[in-house]
């Protein structure tokens, strides 16, 4: 996601983007379940990811992210 090359920082938009909106979160969470062993494994992985770019996680925890979650669906 963060690339360095020759100590300058690069980073993904269309992953930053992604991962900025809500359904973007979802879908990157959803890519990450065929991978991952736990749910809870899928959503810290794209925490990660929103953390790296906002200095923040997006939500508080995965009960958090749940809920949101199941009001879009």
């Amino acid at each position: 996601m963060i690339e360095t090359i020759n100590g300058r920082k690069f980073v993904d938009l269309v992953i930053v983007r992604q991962v900025l909106d809500t359904r973007g979160f979802i879908e990157m969470f959803e890519n990450n379940l065929s991978r991952c062993k736990t749910f809870v494994q899928a959503y810290e992985e794209v925490e990660v990811i929103h953390e790296q770019v906002t200095g923040r996680r997006r939500y508080t925890n995965y009960v958090s992210f749940s809920n949101v979650k199941g009001r879009l669906r």
